[in-house]
């Protein structure tokens, strides 16, 4: 409303400074007002539309959506019923509902901290604003901090995602803030796990949060023997750099390459086509080896049915690891390019690629 006010008062200032008349600055007046008052139905069409056809949802239900200081906000379903899965999407892109983004929850955020076999840690997931992270783990760890840029995702995602699951968890703690600056202002114990649980880099916070600068900062607040990890965004295998490859292509290859740089000691995990990286100050071995026997008990739980189960998971080679990573420089701090390729390949996608 008041963003609508400021601009029916623009353009009739506008009109009225090209010499138009009291008439015409009075109907430029109405124009604003008149599409805020439309706006609501006009959004709600649009959107619809958006998603039936972008997404495939036959009958699509916004059940909430948001415009944030940073990004939309939409949450979605396929029909009424309370049972039916809810879709969370920033700016029109899929962040949580689907199988393959659960397995990514899984094994950025909650095995990590399974296997270091902690009941008393502290863990940290910066991200995570569908808030799985504090449903499953948080009961799992001493204490759990959620930090989360977007109040809105998290205040969404509490009421339409976890508040029909029934009663959440209680020891855990969200910060609304920049996942770097909160880590360059803190000063407490340190995290026995820090989780990255943030979309690929399209935007320059995101970006950031892949950069050897972040990683660096992540050592410094994680304690003995902790673990930090990330998404690697696809599939890391071996890439040449002098083909001039997508960015989607060699993402996988910087974030490892800055990691190695920062850690002494970074192994890959891989489900399927997708890799995850878990590095430490310490040989991860001993942590690594109780993947396959903490991922089976997890996935026993009765409250974890949500999770579907990996083919297979492997851990490739730290030489391997290594090599692949080699011929890359790691993200920098002022490193705006991968931003720009990763949107513009994004775009690309959406509007000239069928689904």
């Amino acid at each position: 409303m008041t963003l609508a006010a400021h601009l029916a008062g623009l353009v009739t200032l506008v009109v009225l400074a090209r010499g138009g008349s009291a008439g015409q600055a009075g109907a430029a007046l109405v124009l604003p007002l008149a599409y805020l008052a439309a706006f609501p139905a006009l959004d709600s069409a649009s959107l619809s539309f958006f998603y039936r056809h972008r997404h495939s949802f036959k009958t699509p239900l916004i059940v909430a959506s948001e415009f944030s200081p940073y990004q939309r906000v939409d949450l979605v379903k396929e029909g009424p019923r309370a049972e039916d899965r809810v879709y969370l999407y920033l700016n029109g892109n899929l962040l949580y509902g689907s199988r393959r983004l659960n397995e990514h929850n899984l094994f950025v955020s909650i095995l990590p901290n399974l296997v270091l076999g902690r009941p008393s840690g502290r863990a940290l997931v910066v991200g995570g604003g569908s808030l799985d992270s504090a449903r499953f783990l948080a009961p799992r760890v001493g204490r759990l901090t959620v930090c989360e840029i977007d109040e809105a995702v998290t205040r969404l995602a509490r009421l339409h995602v976890q508040g029909p699951r029934g009663s959440f968890p209680e020891n855990w703690e969200l910060a609304i803030d920049d996942g770097k600056h909160f880590l360059g202002a803190y000063h407490g114990e340190p995290f026995d796990v820090i989780s990255v649980d943030i979309p690929v880099p399209t935007y320059l916070q995101t970006a950031m949060l892949h950069s050897e600068g972040f990683f660096r900062l992540a050592r410094a607040r994680l304690g003995p023997g902790g673990i930090f990890s990330i998404s690697l965004a696809g599939h890391y295998a071996r890439r040449d750099p002098s083909k001039g490859i997508l960015a989607e292509s060699f993402l996988a290859n910087r974030v490892v390459a800055g990691l190695l740089r920062a850690f002494p000691h970074v192994t890959v995990v891989t489900v399927g086509r997708n890799s995850y990286a878990w590095a430490g100050t310490e040989p991860l071995e001993s942590a690594t080896g109780r993947i396959d026997d903490r991922l089976r008990a997890f996935l026993d739980e009765a409250d974890t049915h949500a999770f579907s189960r990996p083919s297979a998971v492997g851990l490739m080679d730290p030489e391997e690891v290594r090599f692949f990573a080699e011929p890359f420089a790691p993200i920098g701090d002022a490193d705006m390019q991968i931003v720009l390729r990763m949107s513009v390949q994004k775009l690309y996608r959406r509007f000239y690629e069928p689904d």
